[in-house]
């Protein structure tokens, strides 16, 4: 109540409405939307004049508890939002919630200048996704074995797949680290999905793929060449 009704003269039991209007005063990261949570407290009186401390929050039977009343997604500029155009075009969709829109990468990757290959995603939400989930990319040779691997939810903890609503996009990077030995030649670059919570065990399945090639609930995205 901006000092008009202090604390001091409450009423055990009574509610108070208030209303606070919070100013965003970073920009939003271009990657992502942000689910960002919503904190409240009370400053501790005897810090008000240093560190400005909350007073601890508790429950009904007395535990501690961090105040967190809600969320809110907040959007980036528009302007800066990626755009499939500026990248290669996939379409597949993975449990009819979760369009991988499209990807870029390296053609060819030289061993003596980087053991890193960088892969980027394109996501986007084409429905509401029931949980969380996690994206990965495999770096596959020719006999079909997994030399490199990198998992990664598609926004981190910033923004959620449970959050998602339809219509919102993310980009995604996806660092290979290419192990000791790793011999030149041709590779491919397979993407899937999988339930969070699960480790990797429960994938969530290519609803669609569109016109990529797709096995194992996983999507083939993109080839490359591995030279010495």
């Amino acid at each position: 109540g901006w000092g008009r009704n202090p604390t001091t003269r409450w009423t055990p039991g009574a509610i108070y409405a208030d209303h606070y209007d919070v100013q965003i005063t970073q920009p939003i990261a271009s990657n992502s939307p942000l689910s960002a949570r919503v904190y409240v407290g009370f400053i501790d009186p005897a810090t008000a004049e240093t560190t400005n401390l909350p007073l601890p929050a508790r429950d009904k039977a007395g535990a501690v508890i961090t105040p967190i009343i809600g969320s809110v997604i907040l959007e980036p500029d528009p302007a800066s939002i990626p755009q499939a155009s500026e990248m290669q075009p996939l379409g597949s969709t993975f449990g009819g919630v979760i369009k991988a829109a499209a990807s870029s990468m390296p053609l060819t990757a030289s061993l003596s200048s980087s053991s890193v290959i960088s892969a980027s995603v394109l996501w986007e939400a084409v429905g509401q996704p029931a949980t969380n989930y996690t994206g990965y990319v495999h770096l596959i040779d020719a006999e079909g074995r997994q030399k490199a691997g990198f998992d990664r939810a598609p926004a981190r903890d910033r923004f959620p797949t449970a959050a998602w609503r339809t219509g919102d996009r993310v980009l995604s990077d996806f660092p290979l680290q290419l192990p000791e030995g790793v011999t030149p030649g041709h590779y491919e670059l397979w993407l899937g999905v999988y339930e969070s919570a699960s480790g990797g065990t429960v994938a969530l399945p290519v609803s669609d793929s569109g016109d990529i090639p797709s096995k194992d609930n996983q999507i083939r995205i993109g080839e490359i060449e591995i030279t010495p």
